[in-house]
């Protein structure tokens, strides 16, 4: 069908395809509408040490570094999410990460910057990996998160009905968050490293969710 060639299309590419049983059951406004959906990570940064990797659901910094020294780096999805999917959600598992790097999943608008941590611009919501601490506008969210790390399975979701954006991990529910009146529009689901050596790989419903 038509809705089914542009919500999953991407380039041809079926490495990325999602699985059209998980979105028909999830998003089922936006697969008939054939929203393109979120399908794989692109990067727009000048370090050739933070790669997409071939199948673009995979991210790697193979930066050797103390984190506080470098800039993160902001990966975002290759669409943005669409408003008719009222609640949207992708996960990540931590394949590999150092104890002293730091990581970050969460949204963020077009205009967020590819080199600051998610939650730290107005137009982004992020939760951090050492600390636990999920944030927006710069300022620490009074929400109870735990850290997380190696082998951990986080998610993040948007719920475009209430305005609140809302986390996991490990399947355990954290939030919601207000976002007042209105989220940043459009929301891309994004992932940022200052992490030497670390491997994520993302699921925007390519297979089932922890």
């Amino acid at each position: 069908s038509c809705a089914l060639e542009m919500a999953f299309a991407l380039d041809d590419d079926k490495r990325c395809q999602l699985n059209e049983d998980i979105i028909k059951q999830l998003y089922l406004v936006a697969y008939m509408q054939g929203s393109r959906l979120p399908t794989c990570l692109v990067t727009n940064s000048k370090c050739s040490k933070v790669q997409v990797r071939g199948d673009g659901r995979t991210a790697v910094d193979m930066r050797s570094h103390v984190h506080q020294t470098v800039l993160p780096v902001v990966i975002k999805a290759d669409h943005p999410i669409p408003v008719s999917c009222s609640v949207y959600y992708f996960e990540i598992t931590v394949n590999v990460k150092s104890r002293s790097g730091l990581l970050a999943l969460g949204v963020c608008s077009s205009r967020s910057s590819t080199n600051e941590w998610p939650g730290m611009e107005f137009t982004s919501y992020g939760y951090h990996s050492n600390s636990g601490t999920i944030y927006h506008n710069s300022k620490e969210l009074p929400i109870s998160a735990p850290s997380f790390g190696e082998s951990d399975i986080i998610g993040c979701g948007v719920n475009f009905v209430n305005n609140s954006v809302f986390f996991t991990k490990n399947g355990v529910f954290i939030g919601p968050i207000s976002a007042g009146k209105k989220l940043p529009h459009p929301v891309y689901p994004c992932i940022a490293f200052a992490c030497p050596n670390c491997h994520v790989s993302i699921n925007f419903g390519h297979h089932k969710f922890a």
